[in-house]
């Protein structure tokens, strides 16, 4: 066997070693998991769900999973009050609660 072949094989092997580690422990090395990162107003992780992901960007409800986090701009205003964003036949919808005051 020549000299270029023994390292192609060493090379390969480490190769495969190396990924079948973080294979292994990939829980440990990324430990993202089943979580997306949203990063507005503030970076939180929130589990993955199987229907839209609601949420409030200034008054507007949006589906975070359709919206690029990343590059939309939420004015700093607060939603009106006696409202919720929810999900709704697939689609985020704003609802209005019932408040009751003793």
């Amino acid at each position: 066997m020549g000299k270029k072949k023994i390292i192609w094989l060493v090379v390969a092997i480490l190769l495969v070693l190396s990924l079948s580690a973080v294979l292994a422990y990939k829980e440990k090395l990324l430990p993202t998991g089943s979580y997306v990162y949203v990063l507005k107003p503030s970076p939180i992780k929130v589990p993955v769900v199987s229907g839209p992901m609601c949420g409030w960007c200034g008054n507007n409800c949006v589906n975070w999973k359709n919206v690029n986090a990343r590059r939309v701009r939420c004015a700093d205003v607060m939603p009106a009050s006696g409202t919720e964003c929810i999900a709704e036949n697939n689609v985020c919808v704003i609802k209005a609660v019932n408040l009751q005051t003793e």
